[in-house]
């Protein structure tokens, strides 16, 4: 496997922003997202940096992990929107 390809940084790139702002709203540290990806933080701060792009299965990750957020916090606008969740009483013995 040939060394992973480097380019200059680049600002306002749509992969590194996604990145950075996938984690932001995750409220998680560079390791923390490495590890749910299975890369180092190294590799996540290269990323963040435009140093490096992610590897196909990264990405695909992170589409997965946005994907599970917005379906979270969809789910939680309906359930406020609904009034809330309502729990019946539990039944007395």
């Amino acid at each position: 496997m040939g060394a992973p390809l480097r380019f200059p940084a680049l600002s306002g790139d749509p992969i590194r922003d996604r990145v950075i702002k996938l984690r932001r709203r995750l409220g998680i540290s560079q390791a923390a997202l490495g590890a749910r990806l299975g890369v180092t933080d190294a590799a996540v701060g290269q990323w963040e940096k435009g140093e490096r792009i992610p590897s196909a299965m990264a990405l695909n990750m992170i589409g997965v992990i946005e994907d599970i957020e917005r379906q979270e916090r969809e789910t939680k606008k309906a359930i406020k929107a609904a009034g809330g969740i309502k729990r019946r009483p539990k039944a007395k013995r």
